[in-house]
C-alpha cells in the first residue's frame, strides 16, 4: 500500500505535467493542413483544454490564461499574412479573426460581470480560491478555510 505522501506527490506531479502539456501544446500546428486551418484547429483544442481545466467563469486565472491564448493566436494569425492566401483560406482567416475578437469581447464581459456581482457575493472569491487550490492539489488548512 502506498503512503499518502507518495500518492500526494504523484497527484501533484500528474497535475503539473498536465498543465505543462496544455501549455506546450499551444505551439503545435498540423503541417499537413493549410496554415490558417491548422491554426484554427490548434486554437480550438487549446481553448477547449483551458475551459476544461478552468471551468469557473469567474476565475481570474481563467481570464488571464484565455486572454494570453487569444493574444498569442491573434499574433500568429497576423504573422501568416492575408495576401498570399487562397480565396478559401482568406475566408477562414477573416472568420478566425472575427472569432478571436468575439472571444476577447466575451472575456471582457465576463470580467465586467464578475466585477459587478463581486460586492454582492463577498464569499465567492474565497470559495473560488478553495476550489482552485483543490484542483492544484494544494493542502488546505481547515482552520483558515
Amino acid at each position: 500500500m502506498r503512503s499518502p505522501v507518495s500518492l500526494y506527490a504523484w497527484t501533484f506531479f500528474l497535475g503539473w505535467f498536465g498543465c505543462f502539456m496544455v501549455a506546450s501544446k499551444a505551439q503545435e500546428v498540423d503541417p499537413s493542413l493549410p496554415p490558417v486551418r491548422a491554426l484554427i484547429e490548434a486554437y480550438q483544442e487549446d481553448a477547449s483544454a483551458l475551459r476544461r481545466y478552468h471551468p469557473w467563469r469567474m476565475s481570474m486565472a481563467r481570464h488571464q490564461r484565455m486572454g494570453t491564448l487569444i493574444e498569442q493566436f491573434a499574433h500568429r494569425l497576423n504573422d501568416i499574412g492575408f495576401a498570399p492566401l487562397s480565396q478559401e483560406e482568406r475566408i477562414d482567416y477573416l472568420l478566425f479573426q472575427n472569432q478571436l475578437k468575439f472571444d476577447e469581447r466575451r472575456l471582457t464581459q465576463e470580467r465586467q460581470r464578475h466585477a459587478e456581482i463581486q460586492p454582492w457575493i463577498r464569499f465567492g472569491d474565497g470559495i473560488l480560491a478553495l476550489a482552485e487550490a483543490r484542483q492544484r492539489v494544494e493542502p488546505i488548512d481547515p482552520e483558515s478555510a
